[in-house]
């Protein structure tokens, strides 16, 4: 039993020391992906998934990094039976970057900070209009998954949760990007 723990051990510490392929220091990274909200109607619920962007600014060392951001959730019109939904949003966040490199190129990021946004929806049938142009500021949390490909450039999967922007209710991005270091 003592040789398994053992062995475990010696295994678990050269996971979380694996060389990384990273370069610590400032970092652009652009990424395009999913985005996905309901928007409450007045006859039931609109569920969509709209095409998304986002840029960002970066500062990283071996196991952290601050990031900020701007996306781009998009605008949409889309019509279910009588009803008629127009909403768009963005969001500007900042984000501390938690990174565990497991492999030289392959690391786990855990995110969490704040967005601040502004969306806008209307929903319209034959007899009623809601509108609502909104802003204001959440906490945002995230997953993803790098791919450092050298110093220079590397891969980005990246999952992260809005929550709620006024009547535009539960955004989360799923993305997939890239990221320049410098």
């Amino acid at each position: 039993m003592k040789k398994v723990l053992l062995t475990l051990a010696v295994l678990q510490c050269s996971w979380l020391c694996a060389p990384a392929a990273h370069a610590e220091g400032f970092y652009l990274a652009a990424e395009a992906g999913q985005t996905s909200f309901e928007v409450p109607g007045t006859s039931g619920d609109f569920q969509v998934d709209q095409t998304s962007y986002r840029g960002i600014i970066g500062l990283r060392n071996d196991y952290g990094a601050f990031e900020i951001g701007y996306t781009d959730l998009g605008s949409i019109e889309e019509t279910d039976g009588s009803q008629t939904l127009n909403a768009d949003g963005n969001a500007w966040t900042a984000m501390f970057v938690g990174i565990l490199p497991v492999a030289k190129y392959f690391e786990v990021n855990v995110k969490a900070g704040y967005a601040q946004w502004s969306s806008g929806a209307t929903v319209e049938d034959m007899i009623t209009t809601v509108k609502s142009d909104d802003g204001g500021g959440n906490f945002v949390y995230g997953l993803g998954f790098a791919f450092p490909l050298g110093k220079r450039f590397g891969l980005r999967l990246d999952y992260d949760n809005f929550g709620d922007f006024g009547q535009i209710e539960g955004v989360k991005f799923l993305s997939a990007g890239v990221q320049f270091n410098f």
